[in-house]
């Protein structure tokens, strides 16, 4: 039986975006020596980071622009995984 107290939150990335970005953001996850937690992405919306989401693990994204700042939920976020449930990469579609 599952309780509350046993929900793990969700993974945080702080996503640093080009001057009015939009389109699909594409991080390859569990990349080593890339950072955990503040990553930058290019104009395509491509970047990497080291997070490596556990299978029972979300992901809310924050996209840094300028001086203004967007937050991703979790059920927006995409975690695409391995068979085996290793995280290959995050995607999200994002609008302002």
């Amino acid at each position: 039986m599952l309780s509350c107290a046993s929900k793990t939150e969700p993974d945080h990335l702080t996503v640093h975006a080009p001057s009015h970005f939009a389109g699909n953001l594409h991080v390859d996850t569990c990349v080593n020596g890339a950072p955990a937690a503040d990553i930058t992405v290019d104009q395509n919306g491509t970047g990497k980071t080291s997070l490596c989401p556990a299978v029972d693990h979300q992901v809310e994204i924050e996209v840094m622009e300028d001086q203004q700042h967007y937050k991703l939920v979790a059920r927006d976020v995409r975690i695409r995984r391995t068979g085996d449930g290793l995280a290959t990469s995050l995607e999200v579609q994002f609008h302002r």
